[in-house]
Order: C-alpha cells, then structure tokens, then sequence
C-alpha cells in the first residue's frame, strides 16, 4: 500500500490543502503527521481541523509541546527560546480554539502503527526524543542506534529539516520534511510498503 506522510504544517492551511490535494489525486486514503501543527501562521485552527476531520494522524511536534506549555511555562521559556520562536508559541496559544490546544497536549509523543504486516513508528525529532534531529548524512551508527530504539520495518521522524529517505539495515527512515516549507512548495513524502525493503519519494507541490 501507499501512504503519506506530512509535517511542519506551522499554522498554513493554504499549503496544508496542496498537499492533501496532491495526496488525493495520487489516490492515497491513509495520512500520518509528525507534528508542529499551528506555531508560525495563523491559521492554526483551521489545518487542526482539517486534519482531523481528514483522519490525519498525528503525534504531537516540539513546537505544539510548547504552544500547549506557553501560558504556563511563559517565563521560563522566554528565557532559554529565540525570540521568534518564543513569539511565534505565544502568538499560536492565544489564537487556537481551547479545544485545538487541548488536541495538541493530548497527541503522543510516538506511535507504534501497522500498515499491511509493516510496523511503524511514527515520531518528531528521534524515537527518543522531541526535541532532536536526525539528519540524512548523518552517521550509519547514529541511524542504528535509531532502528534498535524503534525495532520497527518503518520510522517516520519529522523534524523540519529537509526532506529525506534512507534505507539502514533493511529499516525505512523517512523525514517528509515541512508542508510549509520556504519558497511556498509544500513538501511531503509517499511510503510505499509492497517493496522489500519499503521505499519512498519527496513530492514537492507549489
């Protein structure tokens, strides 16, 4: 089967339905997100509600933590994050409906998932962590170190960077990098689990 994985939405609805449109033409049902879903546009609740009521599932990005910890945790963050990004958190939490914050403070940090006998993980930044990076010119030992975390046949690790397939050891890792990506091009990626081992490709839509 095929599916896609999206990303690195960050508040623009605009380029959030280019690329459910592309995926809809490409015939493909199932979507998963890796998060970062409302700071940094402002449309915040309108790509939460298409998400869901696409079906999208999603596991909860280092930026939504955030937008879910920027009322109380104001302080402390304005200290250790950059000013745009701080800004952009806060400009995120007082605009989402109380419902969309609520969604966000309850999307797991990581997911197990099956497609077709292959498993998943679906994650932000690492299996790990949140707040890390995994990168494609990263080291083979880093990406192992990944693969044995997850013990899965698939890991989709959105973090923002660029967008990135790359087989270790017979285990898919796969960043669809960001729907909002610069240049106005929406980025994702199509995971395709008949091959063995699974493969992907980076569609990229204007």
């Amino acid at each position: 089967m095929l599916f896609a994985a999206i990303g690195g939405v960050h508040g623009n609805a605009a380029a959030l339905d280019a690329a459910l449109a592309r995926i809809d033409e490409m015939g493909i049902h199932t979507v998963v997100c890796t998060g970062n879903l409302a700071a940094g546009g402002d449309d915040g609740d309108a790509v939460i509600g298409a998400l869901r009521a696409r079906g999208v599932t999603c596991v909860q990005g280092e930026l939504d933590r955030l937008v879910v910890r920027a009322a109380r945790k104001a302080d402390s963050l304005k200290k250790r994050l950059a000013v745009g990004v701080f800004d952009a958190v806060q400009r995120a939490h007082g605009a989402l409906a109380s419902g969309n914050v609520e969604f966000l403070r309850a999307l797991p940090h990581r997911l197990m998932l099956s497609f077709e006998g292959k498993s998943v993980c679906l994650c932000h930044g690492t299996v790990a962590s949140q707040s890390d990076t995994l990168a494609e010119n990263d080291s083979i030992e880093r990406f192992r170190r990944q693969r044995e975390a997850a013990n899965c046949t698939i890991v989709i690790c959105g973090s923002d960077e660029r967008a990135f397939a790359r087989v270790v050891d017979g285990t898919l890792f796969v960043n669809p990098g960001r729907v909002d990506a610069p240049g106005a091009v929406a980025t994702f990626v199509v995971v395709d689990t008949d091959t063995d081992p699974p493969s992907a490709d980076v569609v990229r839509v204007a």
